[in-house]
């Protein structure tokens, strides 16, 4: 509900576990103004051999990958390489479209977002 009752011109959407830095807003912004998405993804993909992301084991890589694999050919999202960054921003009117009827309320709610 808290997409749908945001004032503001745009919304951003941010993990509650402070993943991402707040202050990276601005490159979202700036992308939104090159591009003129009305929706602009975060991505941790270039973080992924860095110390910032956490080890994970054999079993959690192969299941990200194809939740990814899934997400790209069944669910028709692609050209987002970290559909599951919380960090997202998007013009009001649109995400009240998105979030209208949205049907997953929990963590792979973004994939619907983006399909």
């Amino acid at each position: 509900e808290g997409v749908l009752r945001a004032r503001g011109a745009w919304i951003l959407l941010a993990d509650a576990d402070a993943a991402t830095d707040i202050n990276d807003h601005a490159r979202l912004e700036t992308a939104a103004a090159n591009t003129g998405a009305a929706v602009v993804c975060g991505s941790r993909a270039h973080l992924v051999d860095t110390d910032a992301v956490a080890r994970r084991s054999l079993l959690r890589n192969v299941l990200m990958r194809g939740f990814h694999l899934v997400v790209t050919a069944v669910g028709g999202v692609s050209g987002v390489r970290d559909t599951q960054c919380g960090f997202k921003l998007m013009r009001r009117a649109e995400a009240r479209t998105l979030f209208a009827d949205l049907h997953i309320e929990r963590w792979a709610f973004d994939v619907e977002v983006l399909y």
